[in-house]
């Protein structure tokens, strides 16, 4: 699980690769040592999130999340957006 707060997790977004013919542009990736890196193949995005797992995960984000959270929460199948004021997003 990996936990990273909402200005990390905006600026990974706008940074990965939208319709990349090389896949992992087209996703985040989640380190163990606590970064979150995106790319779209011209532009990188490093950042801190918090980590709780031994392994490092490369995940794709379909859709669009909540315009107003404090922070996320990733595993391999679901990401969980969270308010600090109302609990779950």
């Amino acid at each position: 699980m990996f936990t990273v707060n909402y200005s990390a997790f905006q600026a990974a977004i706008s940074c990965k690769g939208k319709n990349h013919t090389r896949h992992y542009c087209n996703a985040i990736h989640l380190d163990s040592a606590g970064f979150i890196v995106a790319t779209d193949g011209a532009i990188l995005f490093c950042g801190k999130a918090e980590s709780k797992s031994e392994e490092s995960i490369t995940v794709d984000v379909l859709g669009k999340g909540p315009s107003r959270f404090d922070y996320v929460e990733i595993n391999t199948t679901e990401a969980k957006f969270y308010s600090d004021k109302t609990g779950l997003a």
